[in-house]
């Protein structure tokens, strides 16, 4: 996976140039679309959630909700 990181946007993964084939196999393929559907429905209901708050209570880090 590391070879084909984009030296201009390392961390991301999904370019804009790559964004016209993934429309096209989502469009074309019950497998992507079903794929699709979950994801969109499991990132929308983290969106609605409140950021995860790090910090160090007993001298390890670890993430607690607000």
């Amino acid at each position: 996976m590391l070879k084909h990181l984009k030296p201009q946007h390392l961390r991301l993964i999904l370019l804009d140039e790559d964004l016209a084939s993934l429309k096209q196999t989502i469009n074309s393929s019950d497998v992507a679309v079903d794929w699709f559907t979950q994801t969109k429905a499991k990132t929308g209901r983290l969106l609605d959630q409140p950021p995860l708050i790090y910090d160090l209570p007993n001298g390890k880090r670890q993430p607690r909700q607000p």
